[in-house]
């Protein structure tokens, strides 16, 4: 994969995070947003071949793995705080 294929892919998922930050910022309801981008196919599509891009062809499995490992030592998360929240902790 070239360097530019590999930052094409990268613009992708990148773009697709911050249109979700700034829609939530803009709408404020969390649920809508997600709603909203779980409507849009098109576009969930091509995060998701841009994910798998780049998880099988740049990221090396032990990468990923240490990266999911050392995010939830340190008691980092991507969830809703929840009744569940402790544990993960």
């Amino acid at each position: 994969m070239t360097r530019e294929e590999h930052q094409e892919l990268v613009a992708v998922i990148r773009g697709v995070h911050e249109k979700l930050r700034l829609d939530y910022q803009t709408n404020g309801d969390g649920d809508q947003v997600w709603r909203d981008h779980c409507e849009d196919v098109e576009t969930r599509n091509k995060y998701a071949e841009s994910m798998l891009q780049l998880a099988t062809t740049i990221w090396p499995c032990k990468d990923r793995i240490e990266w999911c490992h050392d995010t939830m030592r340190q008691g980092r998360t991507f969830l809703k705080p929840t009744a569940v929240t402790p544990i993960i902790n």
